[in-house]
């Protein structure tokens, strides 16, 4: 078997030749536990905290035996590192690495468990305890479970496959470790139903009534039924008699509209409208303007002559010159005279024209006054007729008076029913409390014997020991007795504890050995299982941390053991025996 660390922990680069036994002696610091780990780390995929040399990126351990080479590359990543397996050569997954492992080398499940290098300068019971709890990891299944509690009835199989869900148990393969779950879970489980039990406080049923919930309901509902009768009779007449009121008081209103319309004068034949009038009053007032206009303009002219009458009068005249004056004052003074005479007459006829049109004026405005009015009336009239049909047209059909309501008040007999379905409520509500109470109770006792049996001591944990423990027992004792160095006995009789006889001495408890009868029994034990899972490789280290006489007797073993490996490797500091 040939093995080459590159770069893995301690190592930079190194290749060893191993034969079926190959002992590293060497001073501390040259790398002897790091070459173990590596050859753990190819096989099994474990690696160390720091696991590069140097820091570096990448690491790799190659291990060539019976024609094929195992090769592991470890690359450091930014999330952490990448594992990679490789079977001559090429790049495969880790579940066809560990199949290649189980068919040709050992189990991939032991192979974890047993090539982490043995240093026996850290062997305990406890260690032991949790190889052998490893390696005999998942057992049995649910019918199993079922089996190892012996008496266990059908309901209390059911409550413990919920348990088993509720503590995310396989039902299929469950391990020893899982009892505890189980165990734990049972417990939360019971403390939860005694709550819910103490929930319910203290209950008691008084006397059965005498009828049903359903009797009572239906006696409810007939009296409903007649009280909803006498009360339609009893909205029918509120209805009739607001209609009837209503009815009144819109006739009331129509009376007084009625009356109201009669006091208006009666409607004219072809009236006269206020616009036609309103035009002609525009007529009148532009003659009357103009007629003013016009006596304006005649009194100007006749003020003009007036003043050239003056002038004539006076001894010169100035304004001869101005007027072209041909004749003589006498026949121009008179010509003026004649001219205002006209004038004057014109502006009398028009004064009188203008007495007339004021006194159309009046007339017309009068005549407006009366047409407005009457038109207003004639609006007011039409609207108050109007008003008349929409409160003739609102007036409801109320139909002949209903019969007066007969029947009694229902509230007291109503309200006598509704108390006896309320207290047959409450009588059910606590008896179905007292059922589901009695419920838990059986379940709280379901749970206290599920506990009892999954307990430390309880029947299904010792058993559990008994049906796994018994035959690896034989089987170990078996394998090592044909060595006459030791025989191994597993106590359960008050949980677990491993019995150890080396040399053929009584059977005493492991801490009770001395340091070289633990390392050979701790050896024996190792072997044991390798050869219960078929390893062909045995990792030791940390030889050097026994004396010369343990330091023989356990070369003596490894020689008696070593035709049932590939290759025993062992690692220790340089030592004086032989």
């Amino acid at each position: 078997m040939k093995i080459t660390v590159n770069k893995f922990a301690g190592i930079d680069s190194r290749t060893v030749n191993v034969d079926k036994l190959y002992i590293m002696e060497e001073d501390n610091g040259y790398g002897k536990s790091s070459f173990l780990k590596a050859i753990n780390f190819c096989l099994s995929g474990d690696y160390p905290t720091n696991p590069i040399y140097n820091n570096g990126n990448v690491c790799q351990v190659d291990i060539e035996t019976n024609g094929t080479t195992l090769s592991r590359v470890l690359k450091k990543t930014e999330t952490g590192y990448q594992n990679i397996p490789y079977i001559n050569g090429r790049k495969c997954t880790g579940k066809a690495f560990e199949e290649w492992m189980t068919n040709n080398l050992m189990s991939g499940k032991a192979c974890k468990i047993l090539c982490n290098p043995l240093s026996l300068s850290e062997i305990s019971e406890q260690a032991l305890g949790d190889l052998i709890m490893n390696v005999i990891n998942k057992n049995i299944d649910s019918e199993k479970l079922r089996e190892l509690a012996e008496n266990m009835t059908d309901e209390q199989y059911e409550y413990l496959l919920d348990i088993m869900s509720l503590a995310k148990v396989d039902k299929n393969v469950i391990a020893l470790s899982d009892i505890g779950k189980l165990y734990n879970e049972t417990y939360q489980q019971r403390q939860i139903n005694n709550r819910n039990i103490k929930a319910f406080g203290t209950l008691q049923l008084t006397e059965p009534p005498m009828h049903t919930e359903k009797e009572l309901q239906d006696k409810l509902a007939d009296i409903m039924k007649r009280e909803a009768v006498v009360e339609a009779q009893k909205k029918n007449i509120i209805l009739y008699n607001n209609n009837a009121i209503k009815v009144k008081r819109i006739n009331d209103q129509i009376r007084d509209i009625e009356e109201r319309i009669s006091t208006f004068a009666p409607t004219k034949e072809n009236p006269v409208s206020s616009a036609s009038l309103k035009l002609e009053e525009q007529n009148i007032l532009e003659s009357y303007i103009n007629c003013e206009k016009q006596i304006s303009s005649f009194q100007a002219e006749k003020n003009t002559d007036l003043k050239l009458i003056q002038e004539l009068d006076k001894t010169t005249c100035p304004l001869s010159e101005k007027i072209h004056c041909t004749a003589n004052r006498a026949d121009l003074k008179e010509s003026l005279i004649k001219e205002c005479d006209n004038i004057t007459a014109k502006i009398a006829k028009l004064e009188e024209e203008k007495k007339e049109l004021s006194r159309k004026k009046e007339d017309i405005r009068k005549r407006i006054d009366e047409a407005v009015q009457y038109e207003e009336s004639e609006k007011t009239k039409e609207s108050l007729k109007r008003t008349v049909n929409t409160l003739k047209e609102s007036i409801p059909e109320i139909g002949e008076a209903p019969e007066p309501v007969i029947g009694n008040d229902y509230t007291a007999e109503k309200e006598s029913i509704q108390k006896q379905i309320r207290e047959v409520i409450q009588y059910n509500d606590i008896k179905n409390k007292i059922a589901q109470k009695d419920k838990l109770t059986v379940v709280s006792n379901i749970y206290s014997e599920l506990l009892a049996m999954l307990s430390p001591n309880g029947k299904v944990k010792l058993n559990f020991w008994k049906l796994i423990i018994a035959p690896l027992e034989n089987r170990m004792n078996s394998t090592i007795g044909t060595m006459k160095n030791a025989n191994i006995k597993f106590n359960t009789n008050n949980g677990f504890e491993l019995l150890y006889s080396v040399n053929g001495s009584q059977y005493i408890c492991f801490n009770s050995l001395s340091g070289g009868e633990k390392i050979i029994a701790t050896l024996a034990v190792y072997h044991v299982i390798n050869q219960l899972y078929g390893n062909k490789i045995l990792l030791i280290d940390d030889l050097d941390r026994v004396d010369d006489t343990t330091y023989g007797k356990v070369y003596e073993f490894i020689g008696q053991i070593k035709d049932n490996y590939d290759a025993i490797i062992c690692a220790r500091v340089k030592h004086t025996a032989n």
